[in-house]
């Protein structure tokens, strides 16, 4: 699984991208893994991304 997420980290953040600064490659890093965490489409969790499938979840939980 680890060795998923690396390749997947470097192909869509790293991969032939030039960082003038460090801080430049930082705020990159940071951005992928907001994207990664938050908006990415899971497919353990219908096709949604986690923030959407927990705002259902806890919709259904309110509503019982």
């Amino acid at each position: 699984m680890a060795e998923s997420f690396f390749s997947g980290f470097k192909r869509e953040a790293v991969d032939g991208e030039h960082f003038a600064t460090k801080e430049q490659a930082c705020a990159a890093v940071f951005q992928w893994i907001i994207w990664y965490n938050a908006r990415r489409l899971h497919s353990s969790l219908g096709h949604r991304p986690p923030i959407e499938y927990e705002q259902h979840l806890t919709d259904q939980l309110l509503a019982a």
